[in-house]
């Protein structure tokens, strides 16, 4: 039987911990990548540390930032530093005879997602979606503008440019708002914005690069609610569950759930599930949703394709999240 060996390219998230704990069973070889661009990345990090792991490999200070990528994700072409973070990677895979590369980190997820063919050529699974499916899903407006299209309630939402900024005094009325980054991920850049003078003083001292943020309307309320699912290639439901969270209301910046607990599907599971199949969506995703206590209803505010840190909760009904989407990448089977 062929040894499969894994690579964690971005331990420094939550559920890089979970992947590992679902596959250490399944791997007889797991490699973690760390960056020292600070003490905690390599010091307190959890999994670089963690007996679980075989091996680990300080990136390349001159890639650091490139194993990251924040916003450069979505533009087109490679930086230098890109250039030569993907080369080292794929000298690292060949010297550790990595089998599968589970990249959990938004930018990572796309960024990997563009080569998915160099690294099957190479033998090396990576399960994820295409580039062309990720890049309208992981864009906070796209994602809003696809999910009205298929009738599924979300809050207004526009795009920040020096146009809107220019014509504030038309538009803005008294309902607070959300500023997101428009490709963020792990809440970067949320802020809440009561008055128009808000965002005023939020525009002049961000300077933000039209079209690189967001302007959502606030949804009342505390409650969350995370819906997620496991597609096959034909669009079936292998497994999926919900849950709800209490949030604290948002004040300035992002905070974490108090409560988790289950919580009924949502009304329009149906339409999600049709909306990422048609799409050729497959393996892992999660929807998050916000209870507009006003009207009642769950709003969409996000999407999320890539393995969450909420895993662990559908470890409680049998499920090893992790294991489940790699099968359906792949021919290693799920049990």
């Amino acid at each position: 039987m062929k040894q499969l060996s894994l690579l964690i390219p971005d331990p420094f998230t939550p559920q890089s911990y979970d992947i590992v704990l679902a596959l250490r069973a399944v791997f007889s070889k797991i490699v973690v990548l760390y960056s020292r661009r600070n003490l905690f990345s390599r010091v307190f990090n959890p999994l670089v540390n963690s007996r679980m792991v075989d091996a680990r490999y300080r990136i390349p200070p001159a890639m650091a930032d490139a194993s990251r990528f924040c916003q450069n994700t979505m533009r087109d072409g490679m930086s230098a530093a890109e250039e030569l973070y993907l080369a080292w990677i794929m000298q690292l895979c060949k010297k550790e005879a990595i089998t599968v590369l589970y990249p959990n980190y938004d930018a990572a997820v796309l960024f990997f997602s563009r080569y998915l063919d160099l690294f099957r050529a190479q033998g090396i699974v990576i399960p994820v979606n295409p580039y062309s499916i990720l890049k309208n899903l992981f864009d906070k407006y796209q994602t809003i503008t696809m999910a009205l299209q298929n009738n599924i309630p979300c809050p207004a939402t526009q795009l920040i440019d020096s146009a809107c900024f220019k014509t504030l005094d038309q538009w803005w009325d008294t309902k607070p708002r959300v500023i997101k980054q428009r490709w963020g991920s792990g809440a970067q850049g949320l802020c809440y914005i009561h008055t128009k003078d808000d965002f005023i003083k939020w525009y002049v001292t961000t300077r933000p690069i039209d079209n690189s943020y967001v302007l959502q309307d606030y949804i009342p309320g505390t409650k969350m609610v995370y819906y997620r699912f496991y597609l096959d290639s034909l669009g079936n439901v292998m497994a999926s569950s919900c849950v709800q969270c209490q949030r604290p209301p948002l004040t300035v910046f992002q905070t974490r759930g108090l409560v988790i607990r289950p919580e009924k599907m949502p009304v329009c599971e149906q339409q999600i599930i049709h909306f990422f199949a048609r799409q050729g969506y497959r393996g892992y995703g999660q929807v998050q949703f916000k209870y507009d206590e006003c009207e009642k209803v769950l709003k969409l505010i996000e999407i999320n394709g890539r393995i969450s840190r909420g895993t662990w909760t559908e470890a409680y009904a049998g499920v090893n999240g992790p294991l489940l989407s790699l099968s359906l990448f792949s021919t290693i089977p799920y049990t």
